[in-house]
């Protein structure tokens, strides 16, 4: 035998073993239903110990959503130090903000190899936002207001700058991998243009058959990447613990953007009018804040699409690929009912997590696509090379290759499905004139509960 068939057969063995060895560490796809399932079930406690464990033990790939969704379930069940620890967490690891995410989309070119369940989850921009969000709100919780207007300041930067490095980035990585096809076409691998244009049954591309199997079918690609509830956050905060005029401002600015964003909360347009008159000068009336956090964010999952892979020294068969869908999540509570000192007030949404989340995703599927078909396409030249390296070979050792290569190619085929699962689907905000006696009672719409609230100090 000789000793580049020695080489395919030893590199699919040990595939193949990696396979049934993998999982020793946590990782997100095969344990994050350990903290998911009693989460969604209300099981929170158990939900936090294993979202716990799963961040301390994790696979250091999905690391950093591992201590997000800990971070947030810690928070569900007031373990406000312990949440802030796991966000702090990730966003060491996620790093320097100006260094992202190009890194992690050159580990995805990279991934042709592999598989992109392995690349290192450094974040989306969606979750960068709601990591300095929920950090600030734990600072602002545990009265921390120099850690509040940190977070706050960063989340900022996140949806202003970032935002705008990161749509050029989305098409700089398109970019790099149109030329690694081009190449792989040039070199006669493959061709990835004939596998994308490829009209599946009933006319449709791989995207428009994505599009169609997801709940994207109102969304079109765009570059507006911004979480209103981050700018709400900002403004309550500077309007109620601004130290100067240009605080005071910044709130005034921050509920302005909310307020073009979302046209039909009558509590922005409320808020408008009170930072303006705080701008200019009046003192700050009694306000209380309820943020209502309701529903679960959408989920991925993956949809198997045959196509063939335009192998050109050796035109392969058709392949099942599996690629990714995003779905919205049913079965929440649709609003909140605060009464206080004789009034009625309803919350009204001042973020809509599902289409955040999903247009994130919609804009990143024609790169998700070209990478899957690349690294599908450059795992069958290597099938296509091991073959022909064994043509001349025992039975034997040619069905040990096969093997090891449909192990290979079954298990390295499967979708990214990573996601933040613990987010809420709206945050809604209820805006009241603190009561004189300051008690409030908080119904849900289901009509399960009634919660009073006592008020602490403060203004």
């Amino acid at each position: 035998m000789g000793r580049a068939a020695t080489t395919i057969i030893h590199n699919s063995l040990a595939v193949a073993v990696g396979l049934l060895s993998f999982g020793c560490a946590a990782n997100w796809h095969d344990n994050g239903k350990d903290f998911l399932n009693p989460y969604e079930n209300g099981n929170l406690t158990k939900a936090a110990t294993e979202a716990t464990r799963s961040a301390k033990d994790g696979v250091e790939h999905d690391k950093v959503i591992l201590n997000l969704e800990a971070g947030a379930i810690l928070r569900a069940v007031n373990r406000i130090p312990e949440s802030t620890a796991a966000f702090d967490a990730a966003d060491a690891l996620v790093g320097d903000y100006n260094q992202w995410p190009e890194v992690r989309f050159s580990e995805e070119i990279a991934a042709a190899v592999t598989t992109v369940r392995n690349t290192n989850y450094r974040g989306y921009l969606s979750d960068l936002v709601m990591l300095n969000v929920y950090r600030a709100l734990n600072a602002m919780e545990t009265g921390n207001s120099d850690a509040a207007r940190t977070n706050l300041v960063r989340a900022s930067f996140v949806q202003q700058d970032i935002a705008t490095k990161y749509a050029d980035a989305l098409a700089n990585a398109q970019q790099k991998l149109d030329a690694k096809g081009a190449q792989a076409k040039q070199k006669g691998d493959y061709d990835t243009n004939a596998t994308m244009n490829q009209r599946l049954d009933g006319g449709q591309t791989v995207e428009e058959k994505l599009v169609g199997s997801s709940d994207l079918q109102d969304l079109r690609a765009t570059k507006n990447y911004v979480n209103p509830f981050a700018d709400y956050l900002q403004g309550i905060y500077f309007l109620s613990s601004g130290v100067d005029a240009s605080d005071r401002e910044r709130a005034a600015v921050a509920f302005k953007r909310v307020a073009g964003m979302m046209p039909n909360n009558p509590y922005v347009a409320q808020d408008v009018e009170e930072a303006e008159r705080v701008a200019n000068g009046a003192a700050l009336a009694p306000i209380t804040y309820v943020i209502f956090e309701t529903g679960l964010p959408p989920y991925r999952d993956q949809i198997q699409i045959p196509l063939p892979l335009f192998i050109l020294n050796n035109q392969a068969p058709s392949v099942v690929l599996y690629f990714p869908t995003i779905h919205s999540r049913d079965g929440y509570v649709s609003e909140l009912t605060v009464s206080a000192g004789g009034g009625q007030y309803t919350s009204a949404i001042v973020a809509d997590m599902d289409a955040i989340v999903k247009q994130e995703f919609r804009n990143q599927l024609p790169t998700i696509i070209t990478r899957m078909i690349i690294g599908a396409a450059t795992k069958a030249v290597i099938d296509a090379a091991s073959k022909q390296a064994m043509k001349n070979q025992d039975a034997t050792a040619q069905l040990a290759v096969s093997l090891g290569m449909l192990l290979y190619q079954a298990a390295f085929n499967q979708a990214d499905l990573r996601t933040w699962r613990t987010l809420p689907k709206q945050f809604q905000v209820a805006r009241v004139p603190t009561p004189s006696d300051r008690n409030l009672t908080l119904r849900l719409s289901d009509g399960s509960y009634a919660i009073p609230v006592q008020l602490p100090e403060g203004k």
